[in-house]
């Protein structure tokens, strides 16, 4: 806007008014697309008296939108920057706001003071008195007014008969009003009367009276939200619950027929309790059309807010996913503080709402995160069709945001880019819309009916050219599979929804398979697409299917190899299939995953020696070299395994040093990645120094730098893993330090993208180390503290996910720890408790594996603790339960026996004092039985293969079994023992 100034005195008459008409339409376009103009700044652009007419012009057409969005008129700036005005403007509000409109007069018309009529119609309207405050109008009185629209007046009155205060509304033209405004006053009060809705205004009362048609409403203290918006900044979960509110209140609304279809914040009330109620359904549409207003191409509703349907004119399509758009557009604006769509006039605003994307919530506001800009924009997508089904499923949505649980709406993915691409191309314009469904036709009878050469070569490119095309969509819709595969697998309990994607790949693999092009080019496609259908089975659990496509990508690139053996793209593939394989097949098949990663070592080594040593060729030997290091480590071959890493992080290095590497960004999370495993192989082979070295370079690696959220949790887990290791070296501070580093950047993870629940599965194990390394430092209460927030996480996870044996197996982990720290600080009430939590969980666990060590190890500690919380406590009979418990888990354990025998030993030892201090006192358990149920033990061991070595330290008895050494059993036990020792 310009600041120039121009001076009345130069100019004439004609040229002042046409200047005055050009701003006033200016004016009133920048309140049409939904901004604020601000008069002060349009007053600078003229003096003199021709400010004075511009005031008045433009404060008619302010109070004008402002009655129509219940906004009360300010304009304290307007004294503030021209005080010479501050009577005219004081003037020209009280003629437009007083109870009645003046009409024209002499002097006022000599002043361009009062507002002139620009109609017979605004005359006659401007000659209508208003009722005043305190007339009793019927069965009301009439107290104040409190809004003013472009059709109705609100007031603020009392039933008398009912003795309470409702909210008035009357046609504003009163006896003037043309039928079709008294058809949409009409309209509103009926359609608002068939609602009952906590969340929508209620009508009492509809009728005529003094020749005003009117209805009542329950009156709302309060303000709308629109001027909420204006007095204060709502956070991002402040806007996703009120407008999750309003969506379920709208759904209610169109489940009863109506549709409101001029949804925007000045009429959404906000009452005393903070709760949006929806008002004014003056545009509303009934769905058995019986109060339907408008004719074709008829354009009704706020610009703003409108949906592309209504922005066009095409009121047939305007149905309820119209205001699905309209409650989008409103969350954009409590997010963004600006609406969707903004322009100079407004054909420009329509225009850009039929035709344009918005801007990204996320570019225009830091308050918005990934998931609540998804929900946004799919409530603004052109094509009502790919909203929201209902106003109703954008409830859900977003009280699955506001409950931090997975939403279901997706970003734009490239299933809609393909099918959008496929419309701008004839070739493909057949291609299903449902693209798992596609058919990948290679035939070539087109070729027949070639009548020459030239034809024929020209239908040859032509078909390849489609075919590639269809490859290329092939692939992206094996990859929109794969990544709702890989979505799904944060979501809890989508089994069917599961199955029902694993249905659709198997259809569009079944019809994939059949295709076997000629081209070599279009072979290795082919072959690259079964490699990824590979992988899309295998995310889906499909293992069977998985390897046929593994096996089908190999065998095709095989050939390839043979046919053309100096092109490397083939070798570099089929590597990466064998790669797949042996991921797949671990730990199905140890030997058949070693086998095949065995393969694509080979082949990537090959590469390496005929390729002239290419970049590339390099790093698939180090990811092959990875990966066969990784499955190495896991099944114990830790010289090989280390061989591997080594190996691997040489080749990274060297691609690293080169910053102009392509993907280097890629290459050093990779070289990350594998000094962390490699440190992780050291600490286990108690290397704790070189372990420290290695995950500490993985950690210097990756600080510091923009880093992306893969990068972030990368960095997390390296740091923990760095603080575990830092503990066993005895340095508790530096590992706190980095632990904490952990904690910080997992917990921001989890807030920005909290539908992933592998960041908040490493949150709850990291927490779980900050808990140990406090218990190690004797700070218990804060060590119960943490492994009360990794319990916490790890509850919410095995309840989303009660098939993954992992996290309850973790649960039972947390829980145990807090039991640990309870007795140490002798609770063992608290202990019995936790430990009655934990025990189920582990047992779950365990029976779903009894091979897993972890599993077991788990159950066992479970048994140790609570035997020991009882032999701390004296409780020799909740001693003789848990060990029952503890060998019908471990019945044909001979370490398990032997342990057992110890603790029966101890607990005779405690009825033993205990009956000598007490000889009158009556026992259910005696110490003889006890000490003969702890030689049994013993010679069960003996009998599973333990040599009972533990039973003395040279010729001496072991401390834990003296309190056996008198029974004649045990006596002859250990003489057995030595005939065979001898």
């Amino acid at each position: 806007m310009s600041d120039a100034t121009l001076s009345s005195a130069n100019d004439g008459s004609d040229s002042k008014q046409r200047l005055v008409d050009a701003i006033r339409q200016e004016f009133a376009e920048q309140w049409g697309i939904g901004r604020r103009p601000d008069i002060a700044e349009y007053l600078g652009r003229v003096d003199g008296e021709t400010r004075k007419r511009l005031l008045v012009a433009l404060l008619k057409i302010d109070v004008q939108h402002r009655r129509q969005v219940s906004e009360p008129p300010r304009y304290d700036s307007l004294a503030v920057r021209y005080p010479e005005l501050q009577a005219d403007v004081s003037l020209a509000l009280f003629n437009l706001l007083d109870q009645t409109i003046a009409p024209q007069n002499a002097a006022a018309n000599e002043a361009n003071e009062t507002l002139p009529a620009d109609s017979n119609y605004e005359r006659e309207l401007a000659s209508q008195p208003l009722l005043a405050s305190g007339t009793q109008f019927g069965r009301y009185e009439l107290l104040n007014v409190i809004a003013r629209g472009g059709m109705g007046v609100v007031f603020r009155a009392r039933q008398i008969d009912a003795n309470r205060i409702v909210a008035l509304k009357m046609i504003l033209s009163g006896q003037l009003a043309g039928q079709e405004e008294i058809q949409r006053f009409k309209t509103e009060a009926e359609a608002a009367a068939r609602l009952d809705h906590p969340n929508i205004v209620p009508i009492f009362d509809v009728g005529q009276q003094m020749g005003h048609h009117f209805f009542t409403m329950a009156f709302i203290p309060g303000e709308s939200l629109f001027q909420r918006m204006r007095s204060s900044t709502l956070s991002t979960r402040g806007a996703a619950d009120i407008i999750r509110t309003l969506a379920s209140a709208i759904q209610y609304a169109h489940s009863k027929g109506i549709i409101h279809r001029d949804l925007k914040p000045a009429n959404i009330l906000i009452d005393e309790d903070g709760n949006p109620r929806i008002t004014d359904f003056g545009l509303s549409k009934v769905l058995d059309g019986r109060s339907e207003l408008t004719g074709t191409g008829q354009l009704l509703g706020t610009p703003a807010y409108m949906s592309p349907e209504q922005a066009s004119g095409n009121m047939s399509q305007v149905g309820p996913l119209s205001d699905v758009y309209s409650l989008g557009a409103i969350l954009y604006e409590l997010i963004a503080a600006r609406v969707p769509f903004s322009g100079e006039n407004v054909v420009s605003l329509l225009s850009q709402i039929c035709t344009q994307e918005p801007p990204s919530l996320r570019s225009i506001s830091r308050l918005a995160d990934t998931d609540i800009e998804t929900i946004c924009m799919k409530c603004l997508d052109k094509s009502p069709e790919r909203r929201y089904a209902s106003a109703g499923e954008l409830a859900d949505d977003l009280g699955r945001y506001l409950r931090g649980e997975p939403i279901l709406a997706r970003r734009l993915t490239r299933g809609q880019r393909i099918a959008r691409w496929c419309k701008r191309r004839p070739l493909i314009a057949t291609l299903s819309a449902g693209l798992a469904a596609s058919l990948l036709i290679f035939g070539t009878s087109t070729l027949y009916f070639a009548a020459t050469t030239r034809q024929q070569g020209t239908l040859v490119a032509a078909e390849r050219e489609q075919a590639t095309e269809m490859l290329d969509v092939a692939r992206l819709a094996v990859n929109e599979m794969a990544e709702q595969a890989k979505l799904l697998a944060d979501v809890p309990r989508a089994e069917t929804r599961r199955q029902e994607l694993l249905a659709k790949a198997t259809e569009f693999y079944t019809r994939f398979v059949q295709q076997r092009p000629n081209d070599s080019g279009l072979r290795h496609q082919t072959a690259v697409l079964h490699q990824s259908m590979g992988n899309l089975f295998r995310q889906l659990g499909e293992f069977d299917s998985a390897e046929e496509a593994f096996a089908t990508s190999i065998e095709l690139l095989t050939d390839l190899q043979t046919e053309e053996p100096t092109a490397p793209k083939h070798r570099r593939q089929l590597a990466e299939s064998y790669i797949w394989l042996s991921v797949l097949l671990n730990p199905r098949d140890i030997d058949g995953a070693l086998e095949a990663v065995n393969k694509a070592v080979a082949i990537q080594e090959a590469n390496t020696s005929t390729a002239g040593n290419e970049e590339t060729d390099q790093y698939g030997l180090a990811r092959a070299l990875y990966n066969r290091g990784m499955l190495l480590d896991e099944y114990g071959e830790s010289p090989a395994a280390e061989q591997d890493y080594q190996a691997a992080i040489e080749k990274l290095r060297r691609l690293v040093e080169d910053e102009t590497a392509v993907d280097h960004d890629k290459l050093r999370l990779d070289l990350g990645r594998t000094l962390n495993n490699y440190g992780n192989l050291l600490k286990k082979t108690e290397r704790l120094e070189e372990a420290r070295d290695r995950i500490g370079e993985a950690v210097t690696l990756h600080a510091g730098g923009d880093l992306s959220p893969e990068e972030q949790e990368d960095l997390a887990i390296f740091q923990n893993n760095l603080s575990n290791t830092l503990a066993s070296l005895g340095d508790l501070p530096a590992a706190v330090m980095a632990n904490e580093n952990a904690v910080e950047l997992l917990e921001s993870l989890v807030i920005q993208f909290p539908r992933y629940v592998h960041l908040k599965s490493e949150l709850a194990n990291t927490l779980n180390s900050r808990g140990a390394l406090a218990g190690r430092q004797r700070e218990l209460d804060q060590a119960a503290d943490y492994f009360k927030r990794s319990e916490t996480i790890l509850a919410q996870l095995s309840d989303e996910y009660p098939d993954h044996a992992g996290y309850g197996l973790r649960l039972g982990n947390s829980k145990y720890n807090r039991a640990l720290v309870f007795h140490i600080q002798k609770k063992p009430a608290e202990v019995q408790s936790l430990l009655d939590e934990a025990l189920p969980l582990h047992i779950k666990a365990f029976v779903t594996n009894t091979q897993n060590d972890e599993f077991a190890q788990s159950l066992r500690n479970d048994f140790v603790l609570a035997v020991k919380s009882n032999q701390a406590s004296g409780d020799v009979a909740s001693m003789m339960t848990m060990i029952e418990a503890y060998l019908q888990a471990f019945p044909d354990d001979p370490a398990a026996r032997l342990q057992a025998a110890k603790w029966l030993a101890s607990g005779a030892l405690l009825l033993q004092e205990r009956e000598s201090s007490s000889p009158n006192a009556q026992d259910a358990l005696s110490a003889d039985a006890l000490r003969e149920n702890a030689v049994a033990q013993l010679r069960k061991a003996w009998e599973l293969g333990d040599p009972l070595d533990s039973l003395q330290v040279g010729e001496t008895l072991a401390e834990a079994f003296l309190p056996l050494q008198d029974q004649a059993e045990f006596q002859q036990l250990l003489a057995e023992r030595s005939t065979v020792d001898d």
